[in-house]
């Protein structure tokens, strides 16, 4: 007998496959002024700059080890995806503004433009998974999926990010739900949990008597 808590895990799955449908659509625009986003980007890069973020920054030697190890990078073989450049914005903000050299990098180090941040909008959230490769084989030990995610900080204080994304962000904001769903809908959940084990069970069974054991007599 199967128990009914199954069909309400699959009613949940249908529920969610609807409300990821066209999510995107769902997203209102960010009106902000070209300055605006820069500000904002800007200010989240100050404030996560740390001294091991800094170093980061000012350790690569641009081997490319980082690139044989990306996915991204690999498949499409294309230098603007290699995964330290992901961090040029950082590295850029950190040289003008911050480093005990800046007043002498900034005269060869140009600033943050808006344009500049669109184009790494979709650098740091399309063509990266944060799956932390790079930062696994680099061997100066530069954290690169820590900076991606500072990058998406800044991209998304600058409503620079998907629009899915964004459609999360501003549903959480004005109704305090993700997806519909609410504390309500977390209690029921946590309520008939438990029964979950029911599912993962007939997994195993399923499996078992689709693979049975070999008979050693």
């Amino acid at each position: 007998m199967i128990d009914m808590n199954l069909f309400h895990l699959f009613h949940l799955f249908g529920q969610f496959g609807q409300a990821v449908a066209g999510l995107g659509e769902k997203a209102k625009p960010v009106t902000l002024s070209d300055a605006e986003r820069v500000s904002r980007a800007k200010e989240v890069m100050h404030e996560k700059i740390d001294r091991p973020l800094a170093f980061d920054l000012d350790t690569c030697v641009r081997c490319g080890y980082c690139e044989d190890a990306c996915h991204f990078s690999v498949h499409n073989n294309d230098p603007d995806l290699v995964p330290t450049r992901k961090l040029e914005l950082l590295r850029r903000l950190w040289r003008r503004e911050i480093a005990p050299m800046a007043p002498v990098w900034r005269f060869f180090t140009p600033d943050i433009t808006a344009d500049d941040l669109r184009e790494w909008q979709s650098l740091c959230y399309d063509t990266c998974t944060e799956c932390g490769r790079c930062t696994m084989v680099c061997p100066m030990g530069i954290n690169i999926a820590h900076g991606v995610n500072v990058m998406r900080q800044s991209l998304a204080a600058a409503g620079l990010v998907p629009d899915e994304i964004l459609a999360v962000q501003q549903e959480q904001d004005s109704q305090g739900t993700v997806f519909g769903a609410g504390p309500e809908q977390l209690r029921e959940t946590v309520a008939w949990s438990p029964s979950l084990n029911t599912w993962a069970n007939w997994y195993k069974r399923a499996a078992s008597d689709s693979n049975p054991e070999p008979n050693e007599n």
